[in-house]
């Protein structure tokens, strides 16, 4: 857009309700849409990150490398982010109501398509992308609701929405090894297949909000200039900023070690000669940590007492100094210690580093965020398998996790090197905010 079309910078203040009514943000309705979009989050997450667990038996049945056999569940998980600004176009253009319901009917559609995979090849398509796609759209949808419907509470909200893998994991691993201990793995996936229709249902149920503006400005120039982007042009203008690059590299580097054990801790504990139906402890473990630790520091965002950056910190050298020791954790009592560390720390560094950005970069800048991070859920279980294929164990690839963590908590210091104006928003974005919330600005033409 040309600078001599500029003439004002107007504050948006937005007035939520539906048919017209005012509705009161953080009320019992938000938190009704909090619970419907955080449970429909962690059904079909909680699916895709529960691949660990199946991973041994399509291992078993298709007798390919354990790189190319994990590349399925990194893909379905890496496309959650992928489709982040393309999730987030649609939203904005449809809503996030039609999107969610979208996303659980293509879900339903790519289960039941990968339980009659002739080989691992189709389940690239099938799980990896079709389960994938909906995965993104329910998973953005989710994290899009809450800035409509909170303010004071949004950090909390935003902990309770990105619980998905921790509670998706406590709630689904059980689910998933019970049917395998009954069923084939493709019998599994067709009845997966009618649980992930759950967004669906809690989706209709979700009424659809209008929003209402009231916008005072004056209009001192030109008035007839192009107005607005077509709204299936993804908004580039924020990966210009170095904060928000910073932010995303630092994250892309923790989730690459992150994703590692995500996909292969299940093999790795067969291994050392776990039995298979104690499995799902593992990840059972994780989840039930997991969901308390994003909760919490969701809400310990939302208190001031902390800043998030550092809780982020925290989290990743926590993380970092598990996986280097879990080469040592040879029984099964050692590594549920190691799930339950695992599970505290993701929460940490994850949780922290959302409510900046979700903050700092609301809308489409949190696509673009979804979407970098998405890379290190792609490369890492494939890098893991790999590095195992090669080494003759996991023991090579876990340190290579404890190594990019720690880089990973060196990188927020290069956050000093940002302006003061940009760096001053970061300290101060686990304050609250007052009872009026300016959500954007935008060009008076």
């Amino acid at each position: 857009m040309p600078k001599d079309s500029l003439v004002n910078t107007k504050v948006i203040l937005v007035k939520d309700g539906y048919d017209g009514h005012i509705q009161t943000m953080d009320g019992p309705v938000s938190w009704f849409v909090s619970i419907c979009s955080s449970f429909s989050s962690l059904v079909v997450v909680g699916l895709a990150y529960s691949y660990g667990i199946i991973f041994p038996n399509i291992l078993e049945e298709f007798q390919e490398p354990k790189s190319t056999t994990a590349f399925v569940g990194s893909l379905a998980i890496s496309c959650t982010g992928f489709l982040g600004p393309v999730s987030a176009r649609l939203i904005d253009r449809f809503g996030c109501r039609v999107m969610m319901i979208c996303g659980g009917l293509t879900c339903a559609v790519g289960l039941l398509s990968s339980s009659f995979s002739p080989n691992i090849y189709v389940l690239f398509l099938t799980y990896g992308i079709c389960f994938g796609f909906g995965t993104s759209f329910v998973y953005m949808a989710a994290f899009q609701l809450i800035p409509l419907y909170f303010e004071r509470h949004i950090s909390f909200a935003t902990g309770l929405a990105s619980a998905g893998p921790g509670i998706g994991l406590l709630l689904m691993s059980p689910v998933v090894q019970s049917l395998l201990n009954y069923f084939h793995w493709r019998k599994c996936f067709m009845i997966l297949a009618a649980v992930s229709l759950v967004p669906v249902v809690l989706g209709c149920s979700i009424k659809r909000k209008k929003k209402h503006y009231e916008v005072k400005t004056e209009v001192t120039e030109k008035e007839n200039q192009p107005s607005g982007r077509c709204w299936t042009t993804p908004d580039v203008s924020v990966l210009k900023d170095s904060m928000f690059m910073i932010l995303c590299a630092t994250m892309v580097i923790a989730c690459l070690g992150l994703a590692i054990p995500i996909v292969h801790l299940a093999k790795y504990a067969e291994d050392l000669g776990l039995p298979s139906h104690l499995l799902f402890w593992l990840y059972f473990t994780q989840g039930i940590t997991n969901s308390v630790s994003r909760v919490s520091i969701g809400k310990l965002c939302d208190s001031g007492r902390i800043l998030p950056v550092h809780i982020f910190q925290a989290g990743i050298l926590l993380f970092g100094i598990n996986d280097l020791l879990l080469p040592l954790c040879t029984s099964f009592e050692l590594l549920i210690c190691y799930c339950c560390i695992y599970g505290i720390s993701e929460g940490m560094f994850v949780i922290s580093m959302i409510c900046i950005v979700l903050r700092l970069f609301p809308g489409e800048g949190f696509g673009w965020y979804i979407c970098f991070v998405s890379v290190s859920f792609l490369i890492g279980p494939v890098l893991g398998g790999l590095i195992a294929d090669i080494g003759g164990s996991y023991h090579p690839a876990f340190v290579t996790v404890g190594v990019l963590s720690f880089i990973s908590f060196f990188l927020p210091f290069l956050l000093k090197c940002v302006k003061t104006s940009n760096r001053k928003q970061v300290d101060m974005s686990c304050e609250k905010e007052g009872d009026i919330v300016v959500y954007e600005k935008v060009t008076v033409l």
